[in-house]
C-alpha cells in the first residue's frame, strides 16, 4: 500500500474505543426482545445464558490469543493486521479467505437486518410513521453510519462510545428496579415454575448463544487499532465477559418484573417492565435507548465490512475497487459497495414476498459467520501452547459447533453452498489477477 495511503496514528482506535467496539457490536436489539422467548423456561434460561456465555468468552479469548501473533511471546507487529492475516499465517490462504468471506457475507446482510431492527424498534413509538416510512429510515441509517465511518475510523469510534453509552442505560436501570422494589417491601413475579431439564436449558442455550456473537467485529479492522497486542485481547476478553454477564443479570431481572406470560406478550419487554414501575414516559424512553442500541451495533457491523471487503480486495480475491483507501487508509470504496448491498436488501425485504427469503438469508450469513469461529478457534489452537489454554479454545469451538448444530440441517447445507460461491468467486479472480497473501 502507499504509504500516503497508510493509516495515521491519530486515525487509530484506542483501548476504549475498541472495547465499546465489541461491547456495542455485542449488544444490539436482540437482547432486549429474547426475555419474551425465554420467560416460558423458567431457571433453565439464567443457565443456558451461563452455557452460553461461558463459549462466547472462550472464543473471545481464543481470538485474543491469536491476535497476539504467533507463540506464548505474541508477535506484536503482526497484531494489528486483521483477521484473515492472523488465519491465514496459522492455516494458510485458503482456509483465511473462506472464513473471511462467510464473515463478510453474513455482516453484509446483517447490517441490512439491524437497520430495519431500528426502525422496527420505533414502532412501538409511532407505528404509522415507522410503516410509511421504515425503510427509507433504515436506509438512512445504512448511508450515516457509512458516511461517518468513511470520515475516520476514529469517527466510528467516538460514536461507537457514544452509542455503547446509551444503551447500557436500561439495561443497568431493568437489573436496578428488583432491588429497588425489594427495599421497598414490593412483592416481585415469580420465575416460571418448569423443572431444570436437558431439553429446557439446550432450548435456552441456543435462543442464547447468537445474542452474544458480535465481538468478532473488533478484529475485522486492519493496521487500524493502537498497541493491537495489548488492546485488542483485553477488549475481545474483558468485553465478551461484562456482556456475558451483563444479559444473565439483566434478562433475570425482567423475569422477576413481569411475570411469564406479561412477559411473553410484551412487544419490548424491558420497556413494558420499566414502564410497570415507572411510568410509561420512562417505557417510552427505554425504547428510544433500544433503538440507538441496534444504531450503535450497526456502526461496527459497517465498520466491520468495510475493513473485511479492503482484506480481501489487497489479496485480489474480491474486485480491486474493494482496495482502494482514501487519505488515512479509509477504505471508502469497500464501505460504499457493502452498503449498496445492504441497502439493496433492505428494499429488497420492503416486499413481503422476499420477506421469508431475507430471513432465511440471515440465517444462512448466521452460519457463514460461524466459519469465522471455527477457523480462528483452529487457527488459535494451532499456534497456542499449554493444556490449559488448549482446553479454553476447545471450549469456544464446542460453542461454535453447538450454534452450527442450532442453526439446522438446511441453513447448514446453505452455508456450505456459499462456501462453495466463495470458491468460484475467489477462482474467477485469480485467473485475472493473481491471488497474494498479504502477512
Amino acid at each position: 500500500m502507499d504509504a500516503a495511503l497508510e493509516p495515521q496514528s491519530g486515525n487509530l482506535l484506542g483501548p476504549w474505543m475498541t472495547m465499546a467496539l465489541v461491547v456495542g457490536s455485542m449488544i444490539g436489539a436482540g437482547i432486549f426482545l429474547l426475555p419474551r422467548d425465554l420467560a416460558p423456561l423458567g431457571w433453565n434460561a439464567p443457565l443456558g445464558w451461563v452455557i452460553s456465555g461461558t463459549g462466547a468468552v472462550c472464543l473471545a479469548i481464543s481470538f485474543g490469543w491469536l491476535a497476539q501473533g504467533e507463540g506464548p511471546g505474541g508477535d506484536p507487529a503482526g497484531a494489528g493486521g486483521g483477521i484473515q492475516a492472523h488465519i491465514e499465517r496459522a492455516l494458510g490462504a485458503n482456509a483465511a479467505f473462506l472464513a473471511t468471506w462467510g464473515f463478510w457475507t453474513g455482516t453484509v446482510v446483517s447490517n441490512a437486518a439491524v437497520a430495519i431492527g431500528v426502525a422496527t424498534t420505533l414502532t412501538a413509538l409511532s407505528p404509522g410513521f415507522a410503516a410509511a416510512w421504515g425503510s427509507w429510515l433504515a436506509v438512512g441509517c445504512l448511508v450515516g453510519f457509512t458516511a461517518v465511518a468513511i470520515m475516520g475510523t476514529r469517527d466510528s469510534g467516538r460514536v461507537q462510545i457514544l452509542t455503547t453509552a446509551i444503551k447500557l442505560l436500561p439495561l443497568a436501570l431493568v437489573m436496578a428496579l428488583p432491588l429497588w422494589k425489594l427495599a421497598a417491601h414490593a412483592p416481585l413475579q415469580p420465575v416460571a415454575g418448569v423443572p431444570l431439564g436437558f431439553g429446557g436449558l439446550a432450548k435456552a442455550t441456543t435462543l442464547t448463544l447468537f445474542a452474544l456473537t458480535g465481538f468478532e467485529n473488533a478484529v475485522a479492522p486492519v493496521d487500524k487499532i493502537a498497541n493491537p497486542a495489548r488492546n485488542l485481547p483485553r477488549a475481545l476478553i474483558g468485553g465478551a465477559a461484562f456482556v456475558a454477564v451483563l444479559y444473565m443479570a439483566c434478562s433475570t431481572a425482567v423475569g422477576l418484573l413481569l411475570s411469564a406470560g406479561g412477559t411473553a406478550a410484551a412487544a419490548s419487554p424491558y420497556a413494558a417492565a420499566i414502564a410497570g414501575v415507572l411510568g410509561p414516559a420512562a417505557g417510552a424512553l427505554t425504547i428510544a435507548c433500544i433503538a440507538i442500541s441496534a444504531a450503535g451495533c450497526l456502526n461496527g457491523g459497517v465498520l466491520a465490512t468495510g475493513e473485511l471487503g479492503y482484506s480481501m480486495g489487497l489479496r485480489g480475491q474480491l474486485p480491486g475497487a474493494f482496495a482502494r483507501t482514501r487519505v488515512g487508509g479509509i477504505p471508502a470504496a469497500s464501505l460504499v459497495i457493502n452498503a449498496v448491498l445492504s441497502i439493496a436488501l433492505v428494499l429488497a425485504n420492503a416486499s413481503r414476498g422476499l420477506a421469508g427469503l431475507f430471513t432465511f438469508a440471515l440465517l444462512l450469513s448466521t452460519v457463514a459467520t460461524l466459519v469465522l469461529y471455527v477457523a480462528g478457534a483452529l487457527a488459535a489452537l494451532k499456534q497456542t501452547r499449554g493444556t490449559g489454554r488448549r482446553a479454553v479454545i476447545m471450549g469456544g469451538l464446542m460453542f461454535a459447533a453447538f450454534a452450527i448444530y442450532g442453526a439446522g440441517l438446511e441453513a447448514d447445507g446453505w452455508g456450505l453452498v456459499l462456501m462453495l460461491i466463495g470458491l468460484a468467486v475467489r477462482w474467477g479472480l485469480a485467473r485475472r489477477v493473481p491471488v497474494t497473501e498479504c502477512q
